[in-house]
């Protein structure tokens, strides 16, 4: 469900005025939830596009299928497969448990030595044709627009 759009009357009378905007820190810990409903891991991290200055993946940190597993396993979610579920409290990826179980594991030793071009493809192979990636951005979804206007022409 997308939250309601802000509405200055209706938050500034309230209590305690619903936010618009949220550090990306307190993402860390989220509840990542799959489009079957499966609570599958909550979020470790977000992965940054130097160049475009925008998040690009979640990194999650699954829950362990079986009690004898220890070990935590990280994946990478593409940005664009993760909405918001404000009533539930939480983030809703538009993939199945199993598909997000299923992509390659994330080791950030290795990831942070490699060049991105590595890893893109291989999140780019796994991930295609894979659920129903959202049409429209976080921001938009939230009813935000970016304060920063948009830069016309050439510098």
């Amino acid at each position: 469900m997308t939250p309601a759009a802000p509405d200055p009357l209706r938050d500034a009378d309230a209590p305690h005025p619903r936010r618009t905007t949220a550090l990306a820190h307190l993402l860390d810990g989220t509840l990542a939830r799959s489009s079957d409903g499966e609570t599958i891991g909550h979020v470790s991290n977000a992965i940054l596009d130097l160049r475009g200055g925008r998040i690009v993946y979640v990194l999650v940190a699954l829950v362990p299928i079986e009690e004898s597993v220890h070990a935590r396993r990280l994946v990478m979610v593409p940005w664009e497969y993760v909405t918001l579920d404000a009533d539930a409290g939480g983030l809703q990826i538009a993939a199945s448990a199993a598909i997000v179980r299923g992509a390659p594991t994330l080791d950030l030793d290795g990831w942070l030595g490699s060049t991105d071009t590595v890893w893109e493809d291989r999140m780019a192979a796994y991930y295609q044709g894979v659920g129903t990636p959202r049409a429209h951005s976080f921001a938009e979804e939230l009813g935000l627009r970016s304060p920063v206007p948009q830069a016309r022409g050439r510098y």
